[in-house]
């Protein structure tokens, strides 16, 4: 099965290639170094799936934190 991986070399370029499952290294495509195979971030947006719902978060917290310091 083939997925797509992030690699990065020793001179800092990363990339972005579909590999074999299982592949751990490839050949840096900028500078032919050794690129080892990165985990990267997970990327997730709350508002994708619920629209506003992280403005209404933001707005909340804020509230219960002036809340708080004026006691």
């Amino acid at each position: 099965m083939r997925t797509i991986r992030d690699f990065k070399c020793s001179t800092g370029h990363t990339t972005e290639e579909l590999v074999e499952s299982g592949v751990t290294a490839i050949d840096c495509p900028k500078c032919g170094t050794l690129a080892a195979r990165t985990i990267s971030p997970v990327r997730c947006k709350l508002d994708h799936s619920f629209p506003g719902e992280a403005d209404k978060w933001a707005r909340r917290h804020e509230q219960e934190a002036r809340r708080q310091t004026s006691e």
